[in-house]
């Protein structure tokens, strides 16, 4: 199993953070490996049973992985992901801290069948990928928040 851990804080609402994440539809905005992202059930809002069919780009081929939401609480969201090569567990954890909102990241990843051999290989790959994401989503949530704090302001105004 290959284990992404990574933390972040960022500006804004713990919840409005949280959905953002939970919302798979949102990937190909942060994460670099996404190609695509089809949304294949559930209501319009995530929900638990909400489905996702996520493309990532990987060694030079598409891989679909089908992520479907098991877990979603005010502060928690969990996703499964499961496709012939991969499984994947997602759990994404928000903390509000004051006006700031800490983001903890956990994908447990697990490579399966024939790709099971290329496990140490792509680890480190996968690892640095994971971060790469992190770092987006970072950028992203705060680009959001401060397109949000704008549009308050200007309500404010008008």
């Amino acid at each position: 199993m290959i284990l992404l851990q990574e933390t972040l804080e960022v500006p804004g609402d713990a919840r409005q953070v949280l959905n953002y994440i939970a919302d798979f539809s949102n990937l190909p905005s942060w994460d670099p490996s996404v190609v695509r992202v089809r949304r294949t059930s559930g209501p319009e809002e995530v929900a638990v049973g909400s489905r996702f069919m996520v493309s990532l780009k990987s060694m030079g081929r598409t891989v679909n992985v089908d992520y479907h939401v098991v877990e979603l609480t005010d502060r928690v969201a969990t996703l499964v992901g499961k496709s012939t090569g991969v499984t994947a567990v997602d759990v994404i954890r928000v903390e509000q801290r004051g006006m700031r909102v800490q983001v903890s990241y956990r994908a447990e990843i697990s490579l399966i069948g024939l790709l099971r051999p290329m496990e140490a290989l792509l680890r480190s790959r996968i690892e640095a990928g994971g971060k790469a994401a992190i770092r987006n989503l970072a950028e992203r949530l705060a680009h959001l928040d401060v397109a949000r704090r704008a549009d308050d302001a200007v309500s404010a105004v008008a």
